[in-house]
């Protein structure tokens, strides 16, 4: 009985293992904000299906859409109940619903100054109760400090307070969800909280605005993250709203596609290449009317104008960060500014071998495999291609360990890791490689 277990969780997990495999061949993640979703959306899911099932993951803000007057989404029907938010939710896949964020304002439970709100414990029952009749599974939370209103003291969170976060995700069944830290500026106070041990990833919100004129000196942000190896195990998500002149010179598309290239100008290929990078396009309400606000809330969809051809929407601009994620990722030829703006939907010249990678695969020797000591020893000398990058993954899918290293003989310490399985995450110049390590 025991040995017909143990070869059903060995059957289970080279499963697992191949679909990371496959997934990851191209490495950085596509995931979408629900923000401003309109009902009609889920009356006409043909419209935006594509999208629904490749993307990676979701941002389950269930705020309400207010579209403006003069846009092509004048006429949308918001979002007003749990039932609405169901419709929407479950058209995606069920992969994505399984890595799901939600977002947690320091203003929204019990504060000294609104006294009204619910205790953290009450807030976060009914966070987790709306999950479950929505239909997406909690895996993150991204908290942030916030004001009500342009004039108002700013909420900010006590590390105590994180630790409580913490310690009632632990006490009630969820200690598997990560915390994120929602960054949106450069100072000394933000990158103590990127560092702090409590905060499991990072989100960087800003929108290729801000970015271009390098407000609160953002752009040198991405780099300090990369480099500091207290970081090494964090997911960097870039939440990038779209509802500045969406449907002007450049547009919304075109203007996101542009801060994509440039991050990879900025950054190189092995950060656009990484699975800790996470790319989140979202839109937010806007003015009322077109003509007297250019900020408005981004068009849903459709996703593509035909089967040629992206449209001018949030469906349609994450879809083609998804299908030409090759080309934004420096897999060829470097992008440019007329590659973003292009609307053309083909997919990218460079295809990927299978049966290459699985010869890698083959040539990556690990002993000790299973490990009973504190070290474990890869030898990847019968590869003639560069290996850039080792990450150690948990059976759930969080990365426990990154070391960027080019080496082709290394060591690699396995102290304070639990007995079980894991998987080692290779990533070649053109490749990912995954293989399987037991630990006793």
């Amino acid at each position: 009985m025991q040995n017909s277990l143990h070869s059903k969780k060995n059957f289970l997990s080279i499963l697992l293992l191949t679909a990371i495999s496959i997934s990851n061949i191209s490495a950085y993640e596509v995931w979408i904000g629900l923000h401003c979703t309109p009902k009609n959306a889920g009356s006409n899911p043909a419209q935006w299906s594509i999208t629904a099932s490749k993307v990676e993951g979701l941002n389950c803000n269930l705020a309400a859409g207010k579209p403006a007057i003069g846009t092509p989404n004048e006429n949308d029907i918001p979002c007003v109940s749990l039932t609405d938010w169901g419709n929407i939710v479950n058209k995606y896949s069920v992969s994505a619903r399984r890595v799901s964020l939600i977002e947690i304002p320091r203003s929204s439970w019990y504060h000294e100054l609104r006294t009204t709100m619910p205790v953290l414990d009450k807030y976060l029952s009914n966070r987790f109760s709306e999950a479950d009749k929505v239909g997406y599974n909690i895996t993150r939370i991204m908290f942030y400090e916030n004001r009500l209103g342009s004039t108002g003291p700013i909420y900010k969170w006590t590390n105590a307070e994180i630790q409580s976060l913490r310690d009632w995700l632990n006490s009630n069944g969820h200690s598997d969800v990560r915390l994120i830290w929602n960054t949106r500026g450069n100072s000394n106070a933000e990158h103590t909280m990127c560092e702090n041990p409590l905060v499991d990833d990072i989100m960087i919100e800003s929108s290729a605005e801000y970015v271009a004129a390098n407000t609160g000196n953002i752009q040198s942000l991405p780099p300090w993250i990369w480099s500091n190896p207290l970081l090494s195990t964090k997911k960097l998500i870039f939440q990038i709203p779209l509802q500045n002149d969406p449907y002007g010179n450049p547009n919304g598309y075109q203007n996101l596609r542009r801060l994509i290239v440039w991050y990879g100008q900025k950054m190189a290929a092995a950060f656009m290449q990484s699975p800790r990078v996470v790319f989140m396009p979202v839109t937010y309400n806007g003015g009322t009317d077109i003509a007297l606000s250019k900020k408005a809330t981004f068009a849903f969809y459709p996703e593509i104008e035909s089967s040629t051809k992206y449209s001018n929407t949030l469906t349609g601009v994450v879809l083609s960060l998804i299908e030409q994620r090759e080309m934004f990722e420096l897999r060829s030829e470097l992008p440019t500014n007329e590659d973003a703006d292009s609307f053309e939907r083909k997919s990218s010249t460079h295809v990927f071998n299978p049966k290459s990678t699985s010869e890698i695969e083959k040539a990556i020797k690990i002993y000790p495999n299973p490990v009973s000591t504190d070290k474990v020893f890869f030898d990847l000398s019968s590869i003639n291609i560069p290996c850039n990058s080792i990450e150690m993954i948990s059976i759930s899918g969080c990365i426990l360990k990154s070391v960027a290293t080019q080496e082709k003989k290394i060591e690699f310490s396995m102290k304070d890791f639990e007995a079980g399985t894991y998987f080692l995450r290779f990533g070649f110049e053109n490749q990912i490689a995954t293989k399987m390590l037991f630990v006793n």
